[in-house]
Formats: C-alpha cells, structure tokens, sequence
C-alpha cells in the first residue's frame, strides 16, 4: 500500500542536495519538491556551519521507506533528515484554505469619574518592627588526639595479628 511521505534533508551543498533528491527518486515517486536554499546553522553540524535545506513530497511502498530512511543514515552527505507521514497533495501553501477571522475589537467604553469634595483617608495601620537575623556559629572543630605511627611498625602489628 502506497503512502505519502515528507522529507525535509539538510546537504551540505545544492548538488549534494539534488544527487539525494535522485536518490530517493529512484525508491520513491517524488510528487513535489521544494529547494530552499542555504542556511546558516545555529551550532556546527558535523563540522559544517551551513546545510542546503530540500523538502520532498514522495509516495511510497513502506518497505522502500525503510529503505530510503537507511541510505539518508548511511550517507555522509545529508547532515540531518526529518521524515513524517502527510497528507497533503503538495507542499506549496494551500491559499484557498478558508482563514479564520480576526476578532473584532472591543470599543472602549468610557466612564465618567464623579468628583468628590471629601477625600476619605483609611486609617493608617502599625508598621510592625522586623527583628534582625542573628548569626548561628559555625561547629567547632573538634581536634583529634591521633599519634602518628610508622607503616612499618603497622605491619609488624598486622603479621601478629594474621599469625595468631
């Protein structure tokens, strides 16, 4: 059963591009193809600072998908692939699509502000005294009454006790 598929490669170049183009041709049928063009990459892909953008609208057997997903793995030439199922008939920007309206902007309404002669004042509350972050001390070290001993005589001790 036959399924259409879409495949957006980055090449390194515009002939790259076109020899994997004819690539796939040669598992697929290409309903549609859209060259991009060159752009800049956001960080280094595989040492290259820039890539040959494609888009490929195909139709294909499943199997052959697999298989023009394992040559687009296998070769050295196409940096990236993104490939999804789709359903559209071709790539190019449906302008026939029905577009949703805009909203309607809402009027502004304006209110009127009556004045008044007396101002009311609210009581003004306590402003509560925040009391001041005291420090804790950092633990004491504590000193350790070890005697320094010589390895050969923590030997001796090990024979000893390995004997007994």
């Amino acid at each position: 059963m036959k399924k259409k598929y879409e495949i957006v490669m980055v090449a390194i170049n515009e002939e790259e591009s076109k020899n994997l183009a004819t690539l796939i041709e040669k598992k697929a049928k290409i309903i549609d193809q859209i060259f991009v063009g060159q752009r800049v990459f956001a960080y280094p892909i595989k040492k290259n600072e820039s890539g040959f953008y494609t888009n490929l609208l195909i139709s294909t057997e499943i199997d052959n998908y697999n298989l023009i997903k394992k040559e687009l793995d296998d070769t050295d030439v196409c940096l990236r692939y993104l490939t999804f199922s789709s359903k559209r008939s071709n790539l190019k920007k449906d302008k026939d699509r029905e577009r949703t309206q805009r909203p309607v902007p809402i009027k502004k309404i304006s209110k009127k502000i009556e004045k008044t002669d007396k101002i009311e004042e609210e009581p003004k509350k306590e402003i509560k005294k925040v009391k001041k972050a005291t420090k804790i001390p950092k633990p004491k070290k504590v000193n350790k009454n070890t005697k320094k001993v010589k390895i050969s005589e923590l030997d001796e001790k090990l024979k000893k006790l390995l004997e007994e």
